[in-house]
């Protein structure tokens, strides 16, 4: 079964950065174009740490400045670390083609890393190439950070599931923001007390990857090559992941 915890997640200070002006579309989505969109759009703009250049530019001069840009906005208060191990309720909300009110609701949590097999509380869906694997590990061995969520499906129960992420959310969000695309994000900061039942539930069954194979197996070579580093009875931050975890009757926008 996953191996689903809490984390002290490193997130934007609402009073520091508007969040709306911030976020950026998944790397792998972003034209040259829209990128120098997102850079020009606010000093601030996580497309500085997550696409450094342009898809498939990248060097090492690029990777570097992702790593002090990540660590000066820690520095300056722009990025800021939670005290204490939280989950986080992420819902998006979006008008569809037909005009229908639409939303989805995840869990944001780190993911224990295993390696693929019959057993595993990880299941694939598709095949990967190398191109994409080298950038992301470049990225992450130089920040040291996940600066993106890997996609899941939960394999528990859909109607439960839904129902206990519905729970979490029930009251005002923390956070709120709207992306280009016209959709709307809300989030919820949760406990690690109050988010163990969730998580218990979501450790029930395999989780399947939607969105992420290239990461997640990037973040396997990189555990892989870290390994001579390990401490006994140490647990690495190199041993998971950043998953957002769908109950199988949620999807995000197309």
């Amino acid at each position: 079964m996953p191996d689903l915890r809490p984390f002290r997640a490193l997130r934007f200070a609402t009073a520091a950065a508007d969040l709306s002006e911030v976020l950026a579309p998944p790397y792998d989505i972003i034209s040259p174009a829209e990128r120098q969109a997102l850079l020009a759009r606010d000093p601030h703009n996580v497309v500085r740490i997550e696409l450094p250049a342009d898809l498939g530019e990248a060097g090492p001069d690029d990777y570097r400045a992702a790593a002090e840009t990540a660590a000066s906005w820690r520095k300056e208060g722009v990025l800021v670390q939670d005290a204490q191990p939280t989950v986080t309720v992420h819902q998006m909300g979006w008008t569809d083609a037909e005009g229908r009110e639409q939303t989805a609701t995840g869990l944001l949590c780190r993911l224990g890393l295993e390696e693929y097999g019959p057993d595993a509380g990880v299941l694939p869906h598709e095949k990967t190439h190398g191109g994409p694997k080298a950038d992301r590990y470049a990225l992450l061995g130089t920040t040291r950070m996940n600066t993106s969520p890997l996609v899941f499906l939960a394999g528990s129960d859909r109607a439960e599931t839904s129902a206990a992420l519905a729970e979490l959310a029930g009251r005002e969000p923390d956070a709120t923001a709207t992306t280009a695309d016209g959709v709307a994000h809300r989030l919820w900061v949760v406990p690690a007390d109050q988010a163990a039942p969730t998580l218990s539930l979501l450790s029930s069954a395999p989780v399947t990857i939607a969105d992420g194979h290239h990461r997640y197996e990037t973040a396997l070579s990189y555990r892989r090559d870290r390994e001579p580093e390990r401490v006994a009875g140490e647990e690495p931050a190199w041993d998971y992941t950043l998953a957002l975890i769908y109950p199988l009757d949620a999807s995000p926008p197309a």
